[in-house]
């Protein structure tokens, strides 16, 4: 009898407690949605959420409503997931999204209208990383790093108005005239941080070999490798 209480009394409590959240649902118009991005691209102090899908479908919400604010489609599959900041220098969100296809897309994050495009050459599979106020151009500006199928890795930056490739990093080093040492493929976005103290941002990398790769956007030269076991 006191194991049938015991069992009562554990399901009321359960019960009680499945009754302290609530849970709204909404559908999305998003195919196969990536990871979300959120932004505040109206500067009302509130963010809103950008949400890309691989088929090539784009739409920013408000929240937490989900009232859509625009929607687009990218003739393109294998669309990446988004990211969104000061690329012209001016203060405008401009949202960037990597895909499969090799093409890098812009897009005004406020309206979802076309800025640029740009031609990688090559798959991107991962999402593209800002790399925040690059005090290498005037006026300061954000910049981007992306990272490549083979796992290079790129940083594109906007030039009088056009984005043009700054550097790539190709996804190996040459230790002697005849050997070079693969570094491997990027699976995740790249993280971007001063690591070295002068004021200007690494682009840094895991890659699946067990390398860590740090690459300074001021001197793209200078590159540390870190390795770890695999695995």
């Amino acid at each position: 009898m006191s194991a049938i209480f015991s069992l009562l009394l554990l399901l009321s409590q359960y019960c009680y407690g499945a009754e302290q959240f609530t849970l709204q649902t909404k559908p999305l118009d998003i195919a196969s949605p990536n990871n979300p991005c959120l932004y505040d691209i109206d500067a009302d102090q509130r963010y809103e959420v950008i949400i890309s899908g691989v088929k090539g479908d784009v739409a920013a919400y408000e929240l937490p409503s989900l009232k859509p604010v625009w929607h687009c489609h990218i003739p393109t599959q294998g669309l990446s997931e988004p990211a969104v900041g000061d690329l012209l220098g001016t203060g405008v969100p401009i949202l960037v999204m990597g895909s499969m296809s090799g093409k890098v897309f812009f897009y005004y994050a406020g309206s979802g209208h076309v800025l640029d495009e740009f031609d990688l050459g090559k798959a991107i599979a991962v999402a593209p990383t800002i790399v925040p106020n690059d005090s290498t151009t005037s006026p300061p500006c954000d910049g981007v790093a992306l990272c490549d199928v083979d796992g290079g890795i790129h940083y594109l930056r906007f030039e009088d108005g056009k984005v043009r490739e700054i550097f790539t990093i190709p996804n190996w080093i040459q230790t002697s005239a005849n050997e070079r040492v693969e570094l491997g493929r990027v699976n995740l976005p790249p993280s971007v941080g001063d690591i070295d103290g002068d004021k200007s941002p690494e682009i840094i990398v895991g890659t699946a070999l067990g390398k860590v790769v740090a690459v300074s956007v001021k001197d793209p030269k200078h590159r540390l490798v870190w390795h770890a076991p695999q695995g």
